[in-house]
Formats: structure tokens, sequence, C-alpha cells
């Protein structure tokens, strides 16, 4: 089963990085509000498994993500 917190803190780690006090975190923002949505109503194992694969490549920068009148929606790179 997929634990999203453990996921959540495993993206930022990998994913955020901090200079000093400035936070550098190039497409978090996008990608915190998908975990959020998927948190709050996704229920299924795979699913959830699919999203979070999505997320880390727009965190990658292999895709982009982004909303479209509330469903979230893939731009191939």
């Amino acid at each position: 089963m997929i634990n999203l917190e453990k996921e959540i803190k495993r993206l930022i780690e990998k994913y955020v990085t901090r200079e000093e006090n400035l936070v550098l975190a190039n497409r978090i923002f996008v990608a915190k509000s998908v975990l959020l949505w998927v948190k709050e109503t996704v229920k299924e194992q795979k699913a959830i498994k699919y999203y979070i694969n999505e997320i880390e490549k727009h965190l990658k920068g292999d895709i982009t993500l982004y909303w479209e009148d509330g469903i979230v929606k893939v731009k191939k790179e």
C-alpha cells in the first residue's frame, strides 16, 4: 500500500533544494496541488501509483502537468 505522506516527503527531499535562505522548488507548486488532489480523491492504489509516477516525471521536466477546468492534464515535452 502506498503511503502518500512518505511519497510527498520523498519528492520534496529529492526535488526541493535549499541555498541559505533560498528554497529552489522548480515545478513543485503544481506537483503539490496534484498530490493533494490525489490524497483527497483517488482511492485505488494502482491509480495513486500512476499519479505519483506522473508527478515525478513532471518534477524531472519530462512532462508538464497542469490544471484545466478542474482536470489534471499532461503535456509531453
